[in-house]
């Protein structure tokens, strides 16, 4: 029921509304979720938007926030793990019905998989963002557990490699005969006639080819083949929800969240430029917590509540 703002009898002075902060509000405009009256190509400034959210937090047309706005795609412990061992389980069932297949053919599936399986590896590992990602070089030092990003803003942080992660690397790499500087690339691209790239490159320097325009000779993975190559992976490991290289993102920061990791430092991993961007993370662990405490919390008072009748 809508409470109209002239049609109100109360006297009360309202307590002050919280309004969202910058970051949050930035979140809320970029949101699929909104109603449709404010997702119109409407001219909308953050001005007439923060009076929105005062005049209806004031008359209590909804509070701030609505309940889907803590709302993050999650995948289960069990679902990563299945996952991340996607690409080598595919890889070792076809190999055993592939004695037919010849050598070349053979090698190229093992180097995909080894591929996959190092992207998903690095995306829990670190967190990154998918186009973080594609713009790693091949010259990694996997002789330490970090290396440093360019991320959004141009801001420079330090993200870490698991074991595993910097396992999966090394097998990629070791197999891996191009010299292509690009850390993950098109593996059939990686066999293109020398030929064919000369003279798109000849093309590119004349100017008839932009350089905005992917050729056949560029071999760097693109967001969009790393997001069908997660989608792939999902559904062949038994996944129903959507799976992204962001739910991976959400995975990373609720993994460390529900070990024990400070706010500020995920914050850091994260690359967020606001805290308050971060902390939509503790909102799913706060979740998480409350049906712990529902499922195992006061079990043994339950004989104590019964009443005399029912004990004897």
């Amino acid at each position: 029921m809508i409470k109209v703002p002239f049609l109100s009898t109360t006297n009360q002075v309202q307590p002050e509304p919280k309004i969202p902060k910058a970051a949050a509000l930035n979140c809320f405009l970029n949101s699929s979720k909104l109603p449709n009256f404010l997702t119109m190509d409407l001219a909308i400034s953050p001005e007439n938007l923060v009076s929105f959210f005062n005049i209806s937090h004031h008359n209590e047309w909804f509070k701030w926030p609505p309940p889907w706005f803590f709302t993050i795609d999650l995948i289960s412990s069990d679902e990563l793990c299945r996952l991340l061992e996607a690409p080598l389980k595919i890889s070792l069932y076809q190999s055993e019905g592939a004695a037919k297949k010849s050598v070349k053919n053979g090698r190229t599936e093992q180097l995909t998989a080894l591929r996959d399986k190092a992207i998903l590896e690095m995306l829990f590992s670190t967190g990154l963002r998918v186009s973080e990602l594609c713009s790693l070089p091949r010259d990694l030092d996997l002789g330490k557990d970090e290396f440093s990003i360019r991320g959004k803003g141009d801001k420079v942080r330090v993200v870490f490699l698991s074991s595993a992660a910097k396992d999966a690397l090394k097998k990629y790499l070791n197999l891996r005969v191009d010299m292509d500087d690009a850390l993950f690339v098109n593996i059939g691209l990686s066999h293109i006639q020398s030929a064919k790239e000369k003279k798109e490159k000849e093309k590119q320097k004349s100017g008839k080819v932009s350089r905005f325009q992917k050729t056949s000779s560029d071999k760097r993975l693109t967001p969009r083949s790393i997001e069908r190559l997660v989608k792939h992976y999902a559904i062949k490991a038994g996944i129903s929800k959507k799976v992204t290289p962001h739910v991976i993102r959400h995975s990373f920061a609720t993994d460390l969240l529900g070990n024990g990791a400070d706010l500020r430092s995920v914050q850091m991993l994260l690359g967020h430029a606001n805290i308050a961007t971060t902390q939509i993370y503790t909102h799913v662990t706060d979740t998480h917590l409350r049906d712990i405490h529902k499922k195992f919390h006061g079990k043994g008072r339950k004989w104590a509540t019964r009443t005399i009748a029912e004990r004897k």
